[in-house]
């Protein structure tokens, strides 16, 4: 199956729901997101994301969708019941990676604004169809030494930004890839 983004646009990312059901697609070049069921073929195209759609990934239990901007400087929540979105741009810097929990309900992320790396876990506190959240500043551990991030930022000059986020499958730790540690 051939699969087309609409007015012929380059495909960024692209990610399949956690059951296989949808797979969605997204552009630099679009502010549309396409959600293509496998089992009917079908194609939905849910406009007015955001500007620039660079990055989709879906929560691990399917209920939520993330995108980033190609600025990332922002990025929108979906609640995939309804198809309603949430759009999330209140913090400095831009969006260095991102980690769903394994049960869904936690958003790990990192921001990067002059020199300063922050850590961030969004708990979602509500149930689909609602998408309200909480952004929390946590705690980072860094060769024995542990630094509360926030707005300062963790102040280690080797560490020039995240590489990137994961979740062990308990969803107890989240392990955090440095650049240039």
């Amino acid at each position: 199956t051939y699969v087309r983004f609409p007015g012929s646009q380059p495909v960024t990312d692209m990610s399949w729901s956690p059951d296989g059901r949808f797979l969605a697609l997204c552009s630099q070049r679009s502010s549309s997101l396409v959600i293509w069921e496998a089992s009917t073929k079908e194609k939905v195209v849910l406009p007015k994301s955001m500007v620039g759609v660079a990055y989709v990934e879906w929560s691990s239990n399917g209920k939520s969708l993330l995108t980033s901007s190609s600025s990332k400087r922002s990025f929108r929540i979906w609640e995939t019941e309804t198809w309603t979105s949430e759009l999330w741009s209140d913090f400095e810097g831009t969006v260095e990676a991102l980690a769903w929990s394994p049960d869904g309900k936690l958003l790990s992320l990192s921001t990067s604004h002059n020199d300063n790396i922050t850590l961030y876990t969004m708990s979602f506190t509500s149930s689909p169809p609602q998408i309200g959240g909480q952004m929390y500043p946590i705690t980072a551990q860094l060769g024995g030494q542990v630094a509360e991030t926030g707005t300062h930022g963790i102040g280690m000059e080797a560490v020039c930004g995240v590489k990137q986020l994961v979740w062990d499958k308990s969803g107890k730790r989240l392990a955090v890839c440095y650049d240039g540690a």
